[in-house]
């Protein structure tokens, strides 16, 4: 399986991503829709797609959430997940772009571990 999305970080770690429309708005989990973050009380659970861990390797994948057709131009922002569940002050980790043209995708991830 390809995996459209993949980070290293520290084993154990759990990682997700939100992906935002190139208006600013964020994308449901459910990949179809997009929205002010935040609207209908909705928080970072509503918008999270989890990373997950390759044995203990530190090493994280995901697929998109986006259903394809949705969008050319998707941002996406890499966060690291504090308590049981996403949660809108989680630390975020890394962001990016992806774009998608009736060729080619591909993905730019900057990454600031501070």
């Amino acid at each position: 399986m390809v995996f459209e999305y993949a980070t290293n970080y520290s084993s154990g770690s759990t990682l997700y991503f939100v992906s935002f429309n190139a208006a600013g708005q964020a994308i449901l989990t459910d990949g179809l829709s997009a929205e002010d973050w935040g609207t209908g009380d909705r928080n970072a659970s509503d918008y999270a797609a989890t990373m997950a861990e390759i044995g203990d390797s530190g090493h994280y994948v995901a697929n998109s959430n986006v259903v394809s057709g949705n969008m050319v131009v998707q941002r996406i922002c890499l966060y690291l997940q504090a308590g049981d569940d996403p949660a809108d002050s989680d630390k975020p980790l890394a962001q990016g772009e992806r774009r998608v043209t009736e060729y080619m995708q591909w993905a730019v991830i900057v990454t600031d571990r501070s």
